[in-house]
């Protein structure tokens, strides 16, 4: 790894409930993703660790109004 490099890491603030598809005739073409989020997407294992390591975080995702904002929350704490 070059000691001059910095990796960039990137955290979407946003839930915006939108899947994204890049318009046809772009180099993306095709390219999609999206930004609604499910329980099913969230690894079981992640709210275990929360729930015995961290149990402040925990009372803060259970605060989410849906079961979309809850993941959502659960995956910005992991």
């Amino acid at each position: 790894m070059n000691s001059h490099c910095t990796d960039l890491i990137y955290l979407d603030t946003f839930n915006s409930n939108v899947n994204y598809t890049a318009p046809i005739g772009s180099k993306g073409a095709g390219a999609h993703f999206k930004d609604l989020w499910s329980l099913s997407d969230v690894k079981i294992a992640w709210v275990d660790i929360i729930d015995k390591e961290f149990p402040r975080i925990k009372r803060v995702f259970l605060a989410g109004e849906s079961d979309s904002m809850k993941s959502y929350l659960i995956y910005m704490a992991v």
